[in-house]
């Protein structure tokens, strides 16, 4: 069954994640290029399949998938200011270790696309939100 991503990200960005998960948001000065996000992902090992998906007014995502779980970057150029979110779905009762891998995962693409697209100061602005049954045992480690 697929998603309809940006209408439950637009949720994301206004309230909590209505689904189990781990997610990063940020405000953004500018808007990355799509094909640079993408190539960052395709360059990192092991990123699964890629695929991208248009939505209104401007916004993409770029959606990949790991062994552990299914990961989009979303990127909202048109917003005021411009936003960027990053997040993993997850089962509600995933288990902490695999919540501490998709969290790594995150941080480790989000690192690159700040690095390689042009997005300076990125890191350190994103908003980070553990969402399902396990969660405070990654705030433990």
């Amino acid at each position: 069954m697929r998603r309809a991503p940006f209408a439950l990200l637009a949720l994301v960005a206004a309230c909590a994640p209505p689904k189990p998960g781990y997610f990063q948001f940020a405000e953004i000065e500018a808007a990355p290029e799509q094909a640079c996000v993408r190539q960052t992902i395709e360059s990192l090992a092991d990123p699964g399949s890629v695929s991208v998906q248009e939505g209104k007014g401007g916004d993409w995502i770029v959606e990949y998938t790991r062994d552990f779980g299914r990961f989009g970057v979303q990127v909202s150029p048109k917003a005021t200011p411009p936003f960027f979110a990053h997040y993993a779905w997850a089962d509600p009762e995933t288990p902490a270790t695999a919540l501490r891998q998709m969290r790594e995962r995150l941080r480790e693409v989000t690192r690159a696309v700040q690095d390689r697209c042009g997005l300076a100061g990125l890191v350190a602005r994103v908003k980070e939100q553990c969402v399902g049954a396990h969660c405070a045992e990654l705030e433990a480690h």
